[in-house]
């Protein structure tokens, strides 16, 4: 069994962050770097990045969802792990991804838990994942895919994420949408497989105006006639938990859906317009 961990980076500052990651040297593991630099072509490869295990894919560019896909064409691995450029991982977390997966050969994705300052709440037992259970957030760094079973069928949607033109969080849960749809077997598993130590860019974008559109886009997909008054329920409950305004949160979730409506096929894929 072999897998790919796929760190998507940015700019200078990111492939630093990278090196910075250190990451750990283990038997049948390879990290893809996936480096958008759309503005400077003269930064070097850091040294601890010249490495047998890491390879480094530069490209002119921008989206963290277009850098993950442009990542999964570079991979070769059985199993593919999304990442990102600040992350810890450990010898263990990263075999126990690959062990999910020798075990059980009819498994597509696999969903796991990362620690740190901007952990979640997560559900306390494993299980088969027809649909997310309720308060079950996921986030992209926490998704492994086969790449057999994925290749040609799974990407993610470059309408989403940090980079994209309008709505910059919710790529990984429409990632695990898309997968559901399209008829791949899921399996969350209640193990910490990474480390976050800082605050996920995902948590700093929801706080902005803007920030719920994607939540409100979720809430379309799932609930195609009932969205109107979902996401009314779903801004106030947003309203109280953060102190924030209702009407800024409805407003956002509301353009959330109405841009899902637009652009989004019933798969959480780009209609072709």
């Amino acid at each position: 069994m072999t897998l790919d961990v796929m760190i998507a980076t940015i700019g200078t500052a990111g492939i630093e962050r990278v090196a910075a990651m250190n990451p750990p040297k283990v038997d049948g593991v390879r990290y893809i770097v996936s480096w958008q630099m759309p503005d400077d072509d003269t930064v070097c490869v850091p040294e601890a990045l010249k490495r047998e295990d890491i390879v480094i894919y530069r490209h002119d560019d921008r989206g963290v969802s277009r850098n993950r896909n442009y990542a999964m064409s570079k991979a070769t691995a059985d199993v593919c792990l999304t990442a990102d450029d600040d992350l810890i991982y450990d010898v263990d977390g990263l075999r126990f991804v690959m062990d999910v997966f020798k075990a059980d050969m009819t498994l597509d994705v696999a969903l796991f838990k990362y620690s740190g300052a901007s952990a979640k709440s997560y559900p306390d037992e494993e299980y088969d994942v027809e649909r997310l259970r309720k308060g079950h957030f996921v986030s992209e760094v926490e998704i492994a895919f086969r790449r057999s079973s994925t290749k040609g069928r799974l990407l993610f949607n470059e309408l989403l994420g940090t980079g994209s033109p309008v709505i910059h969080t919710g790529e990984g849960e429409m990632f695990v949408f898309t997968a559901l749809k399209r008829g791949l077997r899921c399996r969350y598993f209640p193990i910490v497989i990474v480390g976050h130590p800082g605050v996920s860019a995902g948590f700093r974008t929801a706080e902005g105006p803007g920030g719920l559109m994607g939540p409100g886009a979720m809430i379309y997909m799932y609930h195609r006639h009932t969205w109107p008054l979902r996401i009314v329920v779903n801004a106030w409950r947003s309203a109280v938990r953060s102190s924030g305004g209702f009407l800024q949160a409805l407003r956002d979730m509301k353009n959330g859906a109405l841009y899902a409506r637009r652009f989004f096929n019933p798969d959480g894929t780009e209609k072709s317009l």
